[in-house]
């Protein structure tokens, strides 16, 4: 514990030092380590009171600075004509309505506070903070560092089973279930794969801005093929398919140069499944276990469709329900005793690998319909600034678009109990919305595929 409480206070000393001498650049170091590090560094506090994780210490702390720096003009009227910001508010309002209904109200308030304020926060901060297109790039080349250095612990993971979670955290031990997963700074192999699946699409943009055979070139080549092997490392089917998705979106919406490197990535692919066939094979028997009914990754595929009947099921019980759920976070806590419709046994509930069937499940249709409307809005929004933006900035935004259309599909597959995935989300949303003022005029928009 005491490990845990000075790896917490030298990161808060040395980003304290980042944010005074320079706020955007400690911004910029802030959400390197926002995407990075494990949110299994805490202090834990007694009973029922928040435990305070290292993600949770950096916001209040990254808050206060930039309070600071604005108190003089806290830009309201810049905060209210941010875009999302209303449906931002009304999430929240409606997940503060379904927390009063909550049947564990401690857990709920803990869980509405990390996933709902502090996000809301977050994205406010990093808006009003970043100003230009430079802004964004370096921003992206911080968070594409930060993604680079989980890469490379998954790779060093798989091969010598070193995890630094594992050996310097005094207050975390791996569950029995994960004992051989590689996981490197997240909390589940699932979400290691989701966070790669979305960095090397920022990764492939920024090769495209980096002078070729500089030493950043070929380092950033580097992250990207770690990156993609840290994917397969996962030994997970939905950011595999991500992987995929995100291969068409980047040669669909970036430009002849990324469309370049997408091919030079799938020759990369070719390449290892030639020289390395049990990469093949294993790939193979995956596929075949999923589409195989009976097999237990057919059914865990199955689980995931089932879980939208079973939230359904439960919430229809009565019209409070219905329309506010069981509280934020009641998905952890409420176990369901469940006849599966693909198996004649009784299962019970405790896992939700859906993030949307979980979110119904505790928010009800409000909550959830509010939800997927602002994802809706978020994507129509960067799409019609990919749709309108000039050629320089075009790249960057396809690879924003890319990236959060990863973790939009990969809530399907599962759960998002990673903070480091929700900083990483409204980060580049952020960047996506600035570079909005180097879009064209509505009127002579002419889109891509015309």
């Amino acid at each position: 514990m005491k490990t845990d409480v000075l790896f917490i206070i030298v990161i808060l000393i040395l980003l304290t030092c980042y944010l005074k001498k320079d706020y955007k650049n400690g911004l910029f170091v802030t959400i390197l380590l926002f995407v990075s590090l494990t949110s299994y560094l805490m202090i834990v506090t007694p009973g029922s009171f928040p435990n305070f994780s290292i993600h949770r210490l950096m916001l209040i702390l990254l808050l206060l600075f930039w309070y600071l720096r604005n108190k003089r003009n806290i830009y309201y009227q810049k905060i209210i004509k941010l875009p999302f910001v209303f449906l931002l508010v009304l999430v929240a309002a409606a997940n503060f309505i379904s927390l009063l209904f909550s049947s564990d109200f401690v857990f709920s308030i803990k869980t509405y506070f990390s996933y709902i304020i502090e996000i809301i926060f977050f994205y406010l901060i990093v808006s009003t903070s970043i100003s230009n297109r430079n802004d964004a790039i370096r921003l992206l080349y911080y968070i594409s560092f930060g993604l680079s250095l989980v890469a490379l612990l998954a790779f060093i993971e798989k091969y010598t089973g070193f995890n630094p979670v594992d050996s310097f955290l005094f207050a975390y031990v791996r569950k029995e279930q994960y004992a051989n997963d590689v996981m490197s700074t997240y909390p589940h192999r699932i979400l290691l794969g989701t966070a790669m699946a979305m960095a090397w699409p920022i990764t492939l943009v920024l090769i495209g801005y980096s002078k070729v055979n500089s030493f950043k070139y070929f380092a950033l080549w580097f992250s990207l093929m770690v990156s993609i092997s840290a994917i397969y490392f996962s030994s997970s089917r939905g950011p595999l398919l991500a992987t995929v998705i995100a291969g068409m979106m980047m040669f669909a919406l970036g430009s002849i140069r990324i469309k370049k490197k997408v091919m030079i990535v799938i020759v990369f692919a070719i390449a290892v499944l030639i020289i390395k066939p049990g990469v093949y094979e294993s790939l193979g028997i995956k596929t075949a276990d999923t589409l195989n009914q009976d097999s237990f990754k057919g059914q865990t595929y199955q689980y995931r469709f089932e879980l939208w009947d079973i939230a359904y099921s439960e919430i229809r019980k009565s019209i409070e329900q219905a329309l506010f759920g069981y509280g934020p976070g009641a998905s952890e806590v409420i176990s369901i005793d469940r006849n599966l419709s693909y198996s004649d046994e009784k299962y019970v509930v405790w896992s939700w690998d859906n993030h949307y069937a979980a979110n119904l499940f505790e928010t009800g249709f409000i909550g959830f319909g509010l939800t997927i409307l602002l994802y809706i809005t978020v994507l129509k929004r960067l799409f019609f600034i990919w749709a309108r933006i000039d050629r320089a900035n075009v790249d960057i935004v396809a690879g924003v678009l890319t990236s959060i259309t990863v973790l939009l599909f990969m809530m399907t597959n599962v759960k998002i109990f990673a903070p480091q995935l929700n900083y990483l989300f409204w980060s580049l949303i952020s960047i996506g919305i600035l570079l909005e003022k180097n879009c064209g005029k509505a009127k002579n928009v002419k889109f891509r595929w015309k």
